[in-house]
């Protein structure tokens, strides 16, 4: 995509959050993702979109500037340095500054626009699902390509963890999607192959098309811990 179709989706992006502010009701993922923030967990966005990874952060740090109270910002950079200290040791005093910790924080996080052409060059490069793409018929690819960037997410999440020497610190990982379509694929891949392969984490899934319930219908937790998560 050009400079200013990406240009586009930050200027798209303000526009809805400037209805919001004015009014409009928000998706139930809205308030998700802002206590997610606030919290300073680690996230990962999959979307249909085709922006690169580094426009999709963009719109996240518009989120945070123009959703965010200063208040709820200062208790967000407050929890990432809680987290920093507990996952990477870090001690008082060696902190950077406010940008350069949520730098480093969105740094930590995965943005993947399954239409990318740098996401879908990632995924032909895999053996798995360059074996599964070539079998798969082409209304099943959009469901791969999600396959794919969410395993690419609990991977991050699992090497990160055990690089630090804290992979027996007990995870949750949960995934949201307004489609019931994508929720039921979602929830299938995860008891099918996730479950398995990382017994340790607790996966929830969450169906966030009814928006009258501000937290979205839990629809699927698998994996063997059931502990306060990551």
């Amino acid at each position: 995509m050009g400079r200013r179709v990406q240009e586009n989706f930050i200027e798209d992006t303000i526009a809805a959050l400037e209805k919001i502010e004015h009014g409009e009701k928000p998706s139930p993922s809205f308030y998700t993702f802002k206590k997610t923030l606030i919290e300073g967990r680690i996230f990962a966005i999959v979307t249909a979109r085709g922006h690169a990874p580094e426009t999709i952060e963009r719109a996240v740090r518009v989120f945070i500037k123009y959703v965010l109270t200063e208040e709820e910002r200062e208790t967000m950079m407050s929890n990432l340095r809680g987290y920093r200290q507990w996952i990477d040791g870090v001690g008082d005093g060696e902190f950077g500054t406010d940008a350069e910790e949520l730098d480093y924080y969105l740094g930590m996080c995965r943005y993947s626009a399954v239409t990318y052409a740098g996401f879908k060059e990632r995924m032909r490069a895999d053996p798995i699902y360059q074996e599964k793409l070539a079998v798969a018929p082409t209304a099943a690819k959009p469901e791969l390509a999600k396959e794919f960037a969410i395993r690419d997410f609990v991977e991050h999440i699992f090497h990160m963890l055990r690089r630090n020497g804290t992979s027996d610190r007990a995870v949750s990982i949960g995934f949201s999607d307004d489609d019931k379509g994508n929720v039921k694929c979602v929830s299938d891949y995860i008891r099918s192959e996730l479950s398995k392969r990382f017994e340790g984490i607790k996966f929830v899934v969450y169906d966030t098309s009814d928006s009258t319930l501000s937290k979205g219908r839990k629809v699927c937790v698998s994996g063997q811990l059931n502990l306060p998560g990551f």
